[in-house]
This record gives C-alpha cells, sequence and structure tokens, in this order.
C-alpha cells in the first residue's frame, strides 16, 4: 500500500483510511533495533486494512524512518502507514496526545515500538475491547509488564518464556486462555487498546505528566471514575524488551519519583490496589497468569505420593501409575512426586528413566516453602486438615480424589460419634475448600452430590482406575502362613473385614455348597479394622455351624506376594460386597485366569460386563448353585474371565492420565478456591486455624505499610533521605520488595 508524510495531526487524520478498525500508533524514538522488529511483526500479523500511524518524536537516530522508506521503495507492505513528523521533540505525553488526535473517530491501539506482536494479537484484543460496553481499555500480557508478566508473576523478564519465538509463545497463550477477561486497577502502556468512547468523555492524557510517565495511571483513574473499566486479554501474548521508553537515568528516577506524588495525591487508594492486585492468589488475574505460565511452559503437575510405603498395594499403584501415564503426555511439562524422606526401592525403580519425573522427599505434612507446581493431584482421599494446607503449599491448585463415601455415611466405623463427626466435617473441608475434585465412580460422584458435598460450580470428574496389571516388585508367590492342609481351588473372598464387604454372606454360600455336596474350603483374607468389623458376626456364625468351621481359614492382612498365591490357588473369588468405590477385585482376579462371583452394588454396575453373571440377590442357595457351576464348569469359569478381562481393557492408565489431566486443565484457567472454613458438624471445620489467621496480614506487614505510607506522606524528608535516582533509592526499593514478599 502506501506511505503518507504528515506534519499536524489534522493532516495526518486526512490521510488515514476511513473505516470501523482501529489505528496502531506507534511512537518512535530512536531505539532502530527495537523498532525495526515491531515494524516486521506488525505488518506480518497485523490485517492489511488496520492503519498504523507512526509518531515520529524527533529522535538523533533517524534509522527508524529511513527503513520504513526503503521497505516501501522495494516491497511495499499491504498497509498505509502514515508518518507523523514532529518539529521537535515533544516528549512521550504530548506526542501520543497528537496521535490520538490524528486517529480521527477510530479506536485506537498503543503499541510500544520495543514491542513484538504475535498472530491473531489485535482481533483479540478488539474482542475483548467489546465484550462489555464498559470496557476502556484492554492490555496484552507480556514478558516485561508489571502485574501482566508471565511466566513469573509480578517479575519481568528480558527473553521469550521457554526460549519460544514470539509467534509460537502467542498462540500458545491463546490456545490455553480460559478468556476471563480480569480487571484490573489501570492500563499499562506497552500494548493497550483504548475505545474512543473512554477518550470522548475523559479526554487525553494530562499534559502535567509530561513528558511521560504515570499519564496512563491517571487516564485510567479518570476513566474508573467514571464508571469504565480496564481489562487484560488474556489471550494475547506480546513480547515488551522493557526499558526502552524512558530509559533508566537519575533524572528518568527523578522524574518517576515525582509522576508518583501527583499519582499518590490525585489517587491516594491506587498504590494499596495494585499491591493487593499483585498479591491476590484467589483473582481472576492470578488464574488469567496461571494459565498463560502453563501453556507456555507446559503443565507442571505435583503428585501426592506421600502414601507410598514400604511395600506396594492398591493406592501406591494409583500413585505411580497415574504419575508415570501423565509424564507421557507431550503437554506435561514436569511430574513432581512427593514421596517421604525414605523413598521406597519400588518407587525409585518405577520411575527411573523418567526424565519428566522427579522425586521430592517431604518431612510429613510441614507446608512447602519452596515453587509451586501448578497443580497438585492427590489420587486419594485427605485424613487430616493439615494435609490440605500442606496440598495447598505445594500446587497452585488443588484436586483431590474423594474415592467413595462409605465411611461418611456409617457410623459403625468410628469408635465414638465425635470421630466421626471430625471425619465428616473434613469431608466437608476437603469438598469445598480444593479447587477440583475427582470420584472412582458415578455411584461415588451422585453420592457426595446427594450429600451436599458438590459445589455446583467445582470442576469435577469421574476417573475410573486403570486396570492393567501393574508388577511394582517382583512378583513372587507365597502361601500364607496356616494354609499347609489346604486343597487348590477353594472359595477366595478378599477385602478388610468391614462390615460391607459382607463376608458373613460368603460364609453363608458356603454354607448352602456343602448341602449341594461340594466340600471345598472358603479363605477370608483380609486386615481388621478398629471399628466396624463383621469378625464377631462370622465368629458366631461358625459357632451356630461347627461343622462349618474346619473348611474355613480366615487370614489377616496379606502382602502382595501372599495375595498372587491365593489367586492363583483358588477356584473362584466370591466378591459379595454392599458398596464399593470402584471394585478392582474381579479385574485382578481376572488376569489370574480365576473368575469372580460378584454382586453389582455401588460402582460394580458401572464397571462390570452387562451380561456377567452376579449375585443379584441377596439368595445363598441360589448364589451357590451359580458358584457351583463356575467351580465346576471349566468353560463357564472361562468365560467370566473372558468378558472380565474384555472389558478391562477399557480402563487404562492412559485413560487415566486423559481424564486426570483434564480436570488439572480446567482448574488452572478458573481462580483458586477461597473457601478457608466451614460450618461443620462439630463447629467450623477449618482448613488450618493457622492459615485462616494468616488471610489477613501479619502484624508486622501491618507496621511496614502504614511505615512506607508515612514515607509517601511526607516527601520532603523522603527525598532527603533517599534521593530519587540514587543508589540508595534502588537499595531501599529492593529491600522493602523483600521484606514485604517475606512477611
Amino acid at each position: 500500500m502506501s506511505l503518507y508524510q504528515a506534519r499536524t495531526p489534522a493532516e495526518a487524520r486526512s490521510l488515514l483510511p476511513a473505516g470501523d478498525q482501529p489505528v496502531v500508533i506507534v511512537p518512535v524514538f530512536n531505539s532502530y533495533d527495537d523498532v525495526v522488529r515491531c515494524y516486521e511483526a506488525y505488518f506480518r500479523n497485523t490485517p492489511a486494512d488496520v492503519p498504523l500511524l507512526v509518531v515520529d518524536d524527533r529522535g538523533w537516530d533517524r534509522r527508524p524512518f529511513e527503513v520504513l522508506r526503503e521497505v516501501f521503495a522495494k516491497a511495499a507492505p499491504a498497509h498505509d502507514v502514515v508518518v507523523l513528523e514532529q518539529i521537535s521533540n515533544k516528549g512521550f505525553l504530548l506526542t501520543m496526545n497528537d496521535a490520538f488526535e490524528a486517529a480521527g473517530r477510530s479506536d485506537i491501539v498503543i503499541l510500544n515500538s520495543d514491542v513484538i506482536v504475535g498472530p491473531e494479537w489485535l482481533r483479540r484484543m478488539r474482542e475483548a475491547a467489546y465484550s462489555s460496553s464498559t470496557v476502556a481499555t484492554v492490555t496484552a500480557l507480556t514478558n516485561h509488564g508489571t502485574i501482566v508478566s508471565v511466566p513469573r508473576r509480578n517479575v519481568a523478564t528480558d527473553e521469550v518464556p521457554g526460549g519460544l519465538s514470539v509467534d509460537e509463545a502467542a498462540r500458545r497463550v491463546a490456545a490455553g486462555s480460559p478468556r476471563l477477561r480480569p480487571r484490573i486497577p489501570t492500563a499499562i502502556g506497552h500494548c493497550t487498546y483504548v475505545k474512543r468512547t473512554v477518550l470522548d468523555v475523559v479526554g487525553l492524557f494530562d499534559p502535567a505528566f509530561s513528558p511521560g510517565y504515570g499519564e496512563e495511571v491517571d487516564f485510567s483513574q479518570r476513566a474508573l471514575a467514571t464508571g469504565f473499566e480496564h481489562i487484560v486479554a488474556d489471550d494475547v501474548f506480546v513480547f515488551h524488551k522493557g526499558g526502552s521508553s524512558f530509559g533508566r537515568s537519575a533524572a528518568m528516577e527523578k522524574r518517576k519519583f515525582e509522576h508518583e506524588q501527583i499519582i499518590q495525591n490525585r489517587y491516594p487508594y491506587y498504590g494499596p490496589w495494585v499491591r493487593r492486585v499483585a498479591a491476590d492468589d484467589f483473582s481472576p488475574l492470578a488464574a488469567a497468569l496461571l494459565a498463560a505460565r502453563r501453556s507456555l511452559q507446559g503443565l507442571v503437575v505435583a503428585i501426592d505420593g506421600m502414601c507410598l510405603g514400604p511395600l506396594p498395594a492398591g493406592t501406591q499403584i494409583v500413585v505411580v501409575e497415574t504419575a508415570r501415564a501423565l509424564a507421557k503426555r507431550a503437554d506435561v511439562h514436569e511430574v513432581i512426586v512427593y514421596t517421604p524422606v525414605q523413598v521406597p526401592e519400588y518407587v525409585s525403580n518405577a520411575f527411573s528413566g523418567q526424565p519428566k519425573i522427579t522425586i521430592r522427599q517431604a518431612h510429613g505434612f510441614t507446608p512447602w516453602g519452596g515453587a509451586k507446581a501448578h497443580v497438585v493431584y492427590r489420587p486419594y482421599q485427605v485424613r487430616g486438615n493439615d494435609e490440605v494446607q500442606w496440598l495447598q503449599s505445594v500446587g497452585e491448585r488443588v484436586v483431590v480424589n474423594q474415592l467413595d463415601l462409605i465411611a461418611y455415611h456409617d457410623a459403625a466405623y468410628f469408635a465414638a460419634d465425635g470421630d466421626w463427626r471430625g471425619y465428616r466435617d473434613l469431608a466437608k473441608i476437603a469438598a469445598f475448600a480444593v479447587d477440583g475434585l475427582t470420584y472412582l465412580s458415578h455411584h461415588s460422584r451422585d453420592a457426595a452430590r446427594a450429600e451436599g458435598l458438590l459445589p455446583e460450580d467445582k470442576p469435577n470428574k469421574v476417573i475410573y482406575c486403570g486396570t492393567e496389571h501393574t508388577t511394582l516388585v517382583a512378583e513372587t508367590s507365597v502361601r500364607p502362613g496356616g494354609l499347609d492342609e489346604l486343597q487348590n481351588g477353594f472359595l477366595l473372598c478378599l477385602g478388610v473385614s468391614y462390615l460391607h464387604k459382607n463376608r458373613l454372606f460368603a460364609l453363608a454360600v458356603l454354607a448352602e455348597l456343602h448341602e449341594l455336596g461340594w466340600r471345598g474350603s472358603l479363605v477370608l483374607a483380609g486386615a481388621q479394622p478398629p471399628d466396624g468389623s463383621s469378625l464377631a458376626d462370622e465368629a458366631k456364625f461358625l459357632l451356630e455351624h461347627p461343622a462349618l468351621a474346619p473348611y474355613v481359614v480366615t487370614l489377616g492382612m496379606v502382602s502382595e506376594a501372599e495375595k498372587v498365591w491365593l489367586y492363583q490357588n483358588t477356584g473362584l473369588v466370591l466378591y459379595p460386597t454392599i458398596s464399593e468405590g470402584f471394585g478392582l477385585v474381579p479385574f485382578e482376579a481376572a488376569h489370574y485366569g480365576v473368575p469372580t462371583l460378584s454382586t453389582r452394588q455401588g460402582s460394580l454396575a458401572e464397571v462390570l460386563p452387562a451380561d456377567l453373571p452376579t449375585i443379584d440377590e441377596f439368595d445363598a442357595a441360589a448364589v451357590a448353585v451359580t458358584a457351583r457351576t463356575l467351580l465346576e464348569e471349566s468353560g463357564a469359569g472361562q468365560k467370566v474371565v473372558d468378558q472380565i478381562l474384555e472389558k478391562g481393557a477399557e480402563f487404562t492408565w492412559d485413560r487415566v492420565a486423559d481424564d486426570v489431566f483434564e480436570v488439572l486443565m480446567a482448574v488452572t484457567e478458573r481462580p483458586a478456591c477461597r473457601v478457608a472454613v466451614v460450618r461443620g458438624e462439630l463447629g467450623y471445620a477449618f482448613v488450618s486455624e493457622a492459615n485462616f489467621a494468616n488471610m489477613a496480614p501479619s502484624t508486622s506487614r501491618k507496621v511496614l505499610d502504614v511505615g512506607i505510607n508515612w514515607a509517601i506522606a511526607h516527601p520532603a524528608l523522603r527525598v532527603k533521605l533517599v534521593p530519587p535516582g540514587s543508589k540508595r533509592q534502588v537499595a531501599v526499593r529492593q529491600g522493602l520488595g523483600r521484606l514485604r514478599r517475606a512477611l
């Protein structure tokens, strides 16, 4: 298209093409290298019908304008460009006011000359601007932009995050953005869309801030006072070199100090407000920045593996396999597994050769003081308030697998009413204080919803277990003690002796089998809980059926090697359970070629094959007939095994990772949960009373803020003690920043 020269705002306005597109304004004062990169990215990533107004503030380096003439002479871009030439250097503020007038009735975009834009940047900025009629300005995310900086929040960096190209960084941020468009106290001038409406209402930049610094804050506060808002386009990332606009000279520091005084006097609320926004970890802005950081880096996940004890069992397998499956994903950058100080050998071996997995040893549930993961996932229920607080210290978002509500519903599993009520209160805290919830089955999630333990808007998902056979230690087979006389082909009933496991019904089935002439034995294997055990009822049954007692073997908790032996030598697994969160036993048994006769109670109706023979009624005589068929007809038993294995192929650890990832992504694009206390059955239940108390500023921090505000209110003394632009001022500011963060 064409390159035009203009000497006045009116002339520039006459040269700018008419249309409904905004006018992009690039103020130029020296900085040739930055300007050329700005031009190139602009022409490549901006629609051709968007006019560019370059404002020449008469710097001594004329190359930024010579290069435009050369480009249009050799290979003209598809854009109209108007250069507004100032007669002399007027400074940023007055130059921009001229540009605002030159733009006529169009919206304008302020694009610093040290900014590089990415694909679709302007379309997304405009969409954000018109997402609400009260939006005045829109600011883009950047690497160097105070409260809109990424990847390090509130910390400017001089490089494109992750070593990416600007275009790739912009694409990633756009693709992963939740488009929260958070509200902020002020426009930030590196890349700002300004609607003409707000210019009509509040006017131009105030010349009191000439030649520059603080003018956008004053403009923004005037706009806010009239009912407008300032938002962030959290789907736009631009690279900002930073420091090029005004430099870092002593004179500049003095000007900054003087202009900050004007802001303080006009808007005494502004400084405290910005500090609150910068420190608020629960805001839409914090969520938008986390989503951008996650998009730029790849998701960093922490896994709570504090349950990883000396020997692997079901929960340990879930932790290890979930971590390994997540680490296989290209969109996961790192998986940090928190373990006890003594890391079991099977854990080290499982993660060996996995470059994305980091083992981090923790001394109990003492809050972590280091950098947080984007999100922490606990694949099992919480057992104490300190665990919730610890999880919050480990990840910026927390997701917990609630497993099931069996104990929540059953007071028989607790020694005293107070213990049960405390457990229920902890379930409420977990439901309301974490950011996302997962469940082992729809049955479990429906139970949570029925109890009011699934907040309406909280991300949640049913995540079934993986059923592929996992061997974390060498798979050996060890006969449990006391079974030397046991004949192979026995019945096996596995599970902790809770009443809901319904082991008493297994005894009744055994009695009916003996009535039918079958003379095999029943092995009951599983740990004894402190409360809610069926062992007394089982003993009473055997007292009443003394002829059956020699055929019943009751084992306590068995090791994995002993469980392997039981599976390898049983003829049929009985699984008469009343309630299950998932129900892994039938799938384990099928791996060893053993059929299972199970109920469809709880989650089992979801996960078992539809046409599988099951315990549909608790009629011991009828169940005994089915059991005898499975025990004595190999074809019938093998069919059950094949059906379960085929169904189990649906429940893979890769599927687990996909489902977990979906929830982790959902919580990292939403504000963090602000709940710290809920009304429970024992009164008020806290995530942590200390943590709740610390939600208010500490006394030390309050004292520090009072001192800072007093110094701001006495500028003469402050100038004398800390001269603007001096090394002392820089040192004091850095020291105060570190002290505030520490407090």
